[in-house]
């Protein structure tokens, strides 16, 4: 994907885009927009999950997890936990706070 991603948003008919750079300049490989839709969880090129604000780009918080090569994030239907997989199959589930 790249080291940032862009977020439209298409209630505005796609005006506002809104660029959300990852510090470590690193590649994010996997995004998931929180159920809110005020929070986007990018897996990094280093095995970290960066939470984004959407409406401002600003970096929240990130979690490093050294479960190997990460590739999936998703958020539960209720946003109260975030899941992560890695490619060697281990499977993260944890409380966002």
């Amino acid at each position: 994907m790249g080291a940032k991603v862009y977020v439209w948003d298409t209630r505005a008919g796609g005006r506002g885009k809104l660029a959300v750079r990852n510090p470590t300049k690193r590649s994010i490989r996997s995004t998931a927009l929180h159920p809110s839709g005020t929070i986007l969880a990018g897996l990094t090129g280093d095995n970290t999950v960066a939470f984004f604000d959407v409406t401002s780009g600003k970096l929240l918080k990130t979690y490093e997890w050294p479960i190997g090569d990460l590739r999936f994030v998703k958020f539960t239907p209720d946003g109260t936990r975030c899941v992560v997989c890695s490619r060697l199959g281990k499977v993260l589930l944890f409380d966002v706070d």
